[in-house]
């Protein structure tokens, strides 16, 4: 089975999306637990694979150590920094456990993963929103404290939340209630623009 998500790459100030495949096959003692990752990957995205694994097992989802090939497309385009680690750990397990994810097909994903499971902020939040609503992505999931930053993008549902285990209920509908982070109100003063969260009252 070959599992697709969706994500993104900075380019300067701009963010293009990219295809995240992952494919797994079974592996003989020597090539267990290898993970292969093609698409212009930097240092940072080729050391992902240790992080994912170790934040795969920490969050006590299913994993077996077989070989699994991460294809980041398009191939011409560099990819950098970490914020691939949560869209490859999805595809990863959704791989492993043979199942679609529906709910991710208008879902554009980043998000470091530290050691524990836990997301940490990624860098150009607003470029990959931006970058989401361009590319015709109705929603943005990332870290949760990323998400104020993303939500002043009009038209994109953004979602924060703080951990693999979250991203995993999110993706296949088990966390359907969840509400999107609510639009900051931007306001001008002196020559400067200023945004605020909506108060608790106002989130409903």
């Amino acid at each position: 089975m070959i599992s697709k998500v969706y994500s993104a790459a900075l380019r300067g100030v701009e963010a293009v999306e990219v295809e995240v495949e992952v494919a797994a096959r079974e592996a003989d003692g020597a090539n267990a637990g290898r993970i292969n990752i093609v698409g212009l990957p930097d240092a940072a995205v080729r050391e992902s694979g240790d992080r994912v694994t170790t934040a795969i097992l920490a969050s006590a989802m299913n994993f077996v150590y077989g070989v699994h090939t991460v294809n980041l497309a398009p191939a011409d385009l560099r990819k950098e920094g970490p914020s691939f680690d949560l869209p490859i750990a999805l595809a990863m397990i959704a791989c492993e456990q043979e199942e679609e994810l529906p709910h991710a097909r208008d879902l554009m994903i980043v998000g470091e993963l530290a050691l524990d499971g836990t997301l940490r902020p990624v860098k150009g939040a607003l470029s990959v929103a931006l970058g989401a609503k361009a590319a015709g992505r109705k929603r943005l999931l990332l870290p949760a404290e990323n998400a104020r930053e993303a939500a002043l993008v009009s038209g994109l549902e953004v979602y924060g939340l703080k951990s693999l285990h979250e991203a995993w209920q999110f993706v296949t509908g088990q966390d359907s209630t969840r509400a999107p982070e609510p639009r900051p109100t931007i306001v001008q003063s002196n020559n400067c623009l200023l945004y605020t969260s909506p108060s608790p009252r106002d989130r409903g």
